[in-house]
């Protein structure tokens, strides 16, 4: 390698800080996308033991020692639109959002035993009904922005002929803002919370992953990670985030997963991943109450030859919420949790590579019950990822 090819990763995490800097997101688990990296996100997600690019810390961090001297860039523009019948009969609201979600990473054989690297994801959830929640109310207009950016550096080790560990820090800056919330007053009445404007908050946790290749065709995966603690964001701990002091976290996660290359040309894998909520403030039964979820992903990956490689995939998972639980999310949104993915890939002759996918997320309909009586929510989500991959 030249001094070009350190300048490269700079360059690409500079511009994947500066766009998460001015981006807002919105997921599909939850805060969470159905997969990170362009590659893994057309084939479901499925990615704990299929690392493909240097965003694979993001999944499994010990997948970093198999991707190699190289550097992505990538962005999946989450397209959503959710519809809500609002607490009186012909009060309906529609939110509709293209966010950009960024994502990138660089990745650096040290040694044939040891690698070092960056990778770089955002998770998050947004909605703008551009009206008041409620007429009549002198209400701002309803709208919600959560965005979390992720810095992950990231060490491999290789521990055995055919095995690696892998350790990320997380390295996490948020930023939110929740405009025209309704609450009940001690009289039952309805009335506005205070808009604190957009806040910021910084964060940390880590991840372990670990990686084995019993044989050429068979990898193994599994990997495991912190909640990711953050700090408070100000104002929003006096009122919407009391119970919680004002925080908002990413959750703790573990799975596993499995990679299997039947033939040579084809590449079958399947994940298990348990996100775990209730150990975050969306968790508080009193308010969002958010489930925790089990999601299993599938994906194949095929090679017509060289130059051209195509995915299919799927992802399923439970539904953060339940019906009694569609009022205290109607800014959030974040409901689709069934999906189908397919994507592609071109090399060119110099190894560059021009990745894309689309998701398909199924539509879902909650009519509210019990504390939501009268919210009934209908979302509909499609993704649509592109991104450059430079070995070097």
């Amino acid at each position: 390698m030249d001094s070009r090819s350190f300048s490269l990763p700079i360059v690409v995490a500079s511009g994947a800080l500066m766009l998460f800097h001015t981006s807002a997101t919105y997921a599909l688990n939850g805060t969470e996308l159905t997969g990170y990296g362009v590659q893994a996100a057309g084939m479901g997600g499925a990615s704990i033991a299929l690392p493909q690019d240097s965003v694979a810390a993001a999944n499994n961090p010990a997948g970093m020692a198999l991707v190699g001297n190289r550097a992505d860039l990538g962005l999946q523009f989450v397209l959503n639109s959710l519809n809500i019948d609002y607490a009186v009969p012909g009060n309906s609201l529609h939110s509709g959002i293209v966010a950009p979600v960024p994502e990138g990473g660089f990745n650096i054989v040290v040694s044939p035993d040891v690698t070092v690297g960056m990778s770089l994801f955002g998770m998050g959830l947004a909605a703008n009904y551009k009206q008041p929640a409620l007429p009549g109310l002198g209400l701002a207009n309803a709208k919600s922005s959560l965005q979390m950016a992720v810095v992950a550096p990231t060490v491999t080790y290789r521990v055995t002929q055919n095995s690696y560990v892998g350790v990320s820090a997380q390295i996490a800056y948020e930023l939110f803002e929740a405009q025209g919330v309704v609450a009940p007053s001690s009289d039952g009445s309805l009335s506005a919370l205070p808009n604190h404007g957009t806040r910021s908050a910084f964060g940390y946790g880590g991840q372990l992953g670990w990686l084995w290749t019993p044989s050429d065709i068979v990898t193994v995966g599994a990997t495991f990670a912190s909640k990711i603690n953050t700090s408070a964001l100000s104002g929003y701990g006096n009122d919407l985030l009391n119970y919680n002091a004002g925080k908002l976290e990413a959750p703790m996660h573990f799975g596993a997963g499995i990679a299997v290359r039947p033939l040579q040309s084809l590449t079958l894998s399947a994940d298990y991943l348990h996100l775990n909520w209730r150990s975050t403030a969306l968790g508080d039964a009193a308010t969002f109450n958010w489930k925790n979820q089990d999601i299993f992903r599938f994906g194949a990956a095929y090679d017509i030859n060289s130059r051209w490689t195509v995915r299919a995939g799927a992802s399923l998972a439970n539904c953060v919420i339940g019906s009694a639980d569609t009022a205290p999310n109607f800014l959030s949104g974040g409901v689709n949790s069934k999906a189908v993915t397919v994507g592609a890939s071109y090399r060119f002759a110099n190894h560059v590579e021009l990745n894309a996918a689309y998701e398909y997320d199924l539509p879902v309909g909650i009519v509210g019950t019990g504390r939501s009586r009268g919210f009934n929510l209908e979302t509909r989500t499609s993704v649509v990822s592109v991104g450059v991959g430079i070995p070097f």
